[in-house]
């Protein structure tokens, strides 16, 4: 099966997870806001944060092989943002640099049309490219060390 197949359903499973996050995740703290702003995200009193205890995946064995097949880190995702959803895999504290990464996508989600359409040009470009080479993913992992490093630092987007 293509991802065009696939992709009604797993839009409607990702708009129904990021809603969850929406209605029980929690409001940025201060420093929070201050990295989602830093990260170039443009309305970040709409991001909520969410500890969960690992990160869910659609429970679809094809979609599971399809995503193994990209390299997505399926057993080892320590966050994930969906639009203004964040949900991070809570260890006590949130790195700088893990909560940085997740920043940036909610940038890449509100600069590129919201959940349906970035989804799924971040999906095909993982297809494409593999989940490591995505620019979309160098993208955030560029930003969350050299911003780090240079807060002023705002990476051009894929």
């Amino acid at each position: 099966m293509t991802l065009d197949e696939y992709l009604p359903e797993i839009l409607a499973w990702c708009k129904h997870r990021e809603q969850l996050i929406l209605e029980t995740g929690l409001p940025l703290t201060e420093s929070q806001l201050v990295l989602a702003g830093d990260s170039g995200v443009k309305d970040t009193d709409r991001v909520r944060l969410l500890s969960v205890e690992r990160v869910l995946f659609p429970d679809d064995k094809h979609l599971v092989e399809l995503a193994r097949a990209c390299g997505m880190p399926l057993d080892s995702t320590a966050g994930r943002a969906i639009g203004y959803g964040v949900e991070v895999v809570h260890s006590g504290t949130h790195s700088e640099r893990l909560l940085r990464h997740e920043f940036r996508h909610v940038y890449q989600y509100e600069s590129n049309g919201g959940v349906e359409v970035f989804l799924e040009m971040y999906l095909r470009s993982v297809i494409e490219h593999g989940y490591l080479q995505s620019p979309w993913e160098q993208d955030a992992r560029r930003y969350e060390h050299v911003a780090a490093n240079d807060p002023g630092f705002l990476p051009h987007q894929p």
